[in-house]
This record gives structure tokens, sequence and C-alpha cells, in this order.
């Protein structure tokens, strides 16, 4: 990763500590294509072995995968009864949100279960409580909360893997540890024509406000670029 003080792609102190851990955990998951893969990163190659040699004893080799296997026996403990929420939990939160959590169809249940797994191989794992971007009304007016309800716009929960917050800085406000600034590293796939392009980008989190930078095109040392930003209206961070 970069370290440059106008590259949000430069990462904290703590996540260059933990890289290497959370990349060992990725490749054990991987199973035995990923170990392969990695090759003499977990998998030395002898002091006097041939490179004929190493790539077939690679080729040859298969993992066994108890991690996967014990990390999902544990995940699965937690959640053999359904999560319970708070009698006065409002109607409209348990009819919507909570059976649908992610806007992906998954309930609380299927949802917490997959934060607890991420959070038992990585240590911990996070989780952005999110909403639609919000467009204008056409008479320039405020929106309102019916606004929200009619366009379909509503918050909703989204699991970010340690390795992707690239940076996070919090400060004690009036004596309580407080998120002041957050980047999280984006990965999608665009369409191109008849083919796909990988696509990253840059999401930079502060109380009220969000950014979105990206590569800027053409750009040989991928100067980044911010591209969009909105108020969120909310005092802190939510993650």
């Amino acid at each position: 990763m970069a370290d440059d003080k106008q590259d949000p792609t430069t990462t904290s102190l703590s996540y260059r500590r933990m890289k290497p851990k959370w990349r060992k955990m990725e490749t054990l998951l991987g199973g035995t294509d990923a170990m392969r893969e990695a090759g003499v990163l977990y998998a030395p190659r002898h002091e006097y072995e041939t490179q004929k040699n190493y790539d077939a004893r690679i080729n040859a080799t298969t993992l066994l995968n108890m991690v996967e296997q014990t990390l999902d026996a544990l995940s699965g403990k937690p959640f053999s009864d359904p999560v319970v929420v708070s009698e006065d939990t409002p109607e409209l939160i348990l009819d919507t949100i909570i059976q649908d959590v992610d806007l992906q169809g998954n309930n609380i249940d299927v949802f917490s279960r997959s934060w607890f797994r991420e959070g038992v191989a990585k240590a911990f794992a996070h989780v952005l409580v999110d909403s639609p971007k919000p467009t204008e009304r056409a008479d320039g007016q405020p929106r309102t909360l019916e606004d929200d309800r009619i366009d379909g716009i509503r918050p909703y929960w989204v699991l970010i893997k340690p390795e992707n917050v690239l940076f996070a800085h919090a400060e004690y406000i009036n004596g309580v540890e407080t998120l002041t600034h957050v980047r999280i590293l984006e990965e999608q796939v665009e369409q191109d024509g008849f083919s796909e392009t990988p696509k990253r980008s840059v999401r930079i989190l502060a109380p009220g406000k969000v950014e979105i930078w990206e590569p800027e095109s053409g750009n040989k040392k991928a100067k980044w670029v911010k591209v969009d930003e909105w108020e969120t209206g909310l005092p802190t961070i939510p993650l």
C-alpha cells in the first residue's frame, strides 16, 4: 500500500501489522488452490530443491481444511437459537430491517453469523450502517422521512472485512472514544462492452460526511481524485 499524505490508500500502522496475519487466514480459508498459489510464501522451497521438483511437490500437496471446519462449527454455536430483539423494537424495524438487514435478503441471524465468523477468523470485523445516497427533491425542499419511504430508501448493514479498512482514527471527545476518520477500500467489477473491468475506490467517512475517491483515469502513477461527496446528517461515523 502507498504511504502518502495525498493518497487515500495509505494504511495505518495497525493495518500493516495485521495484514500478514489476515493474508495467511485468507489463504487457509481458500483451501488447496489458494495454498498452491501462495507458493513459497507458506511452503518454502528446500535449499537444494530444483524448481521442477518444487513445482511437482506443490501441485501434489493438498490441504485438509480443518481451520475452515473448526471456524464453521464455532461460528454456528452462538446462533443455534434465533437472535432475540428487545421488546420495544419498533414494528417498522421488525418488519423490514430485521428480516432483510443487508438488502440482500439476509435476515439478522444469517448476517450476524457471517459477521461473527469473520471476526473469529481475523480477530475482528466491521459493520457499516449505510444508506443509499438520497436525491434532491424536484421542488428544492429538504427531503423528509416520507420521501425516503416512498423511494424505498432505508438504512442497511454492510459487512466490511478488516483488510478493507485501510485506516481508522479515533479521538476522545467528552471522554468517549469516537471515530473521526475512516477509509474503506471498495472493489467492484464493472461491465466494459462485452467484457468486465475491475474497479477500485476508497470511501472516506467522517462525522456527517462521505467522500468517494478513485484513481484518475489515464494517470500511470495512480493519482487519486475525489469524485463524489455528500452529507449524512449524522454526528458520528456509523461503523
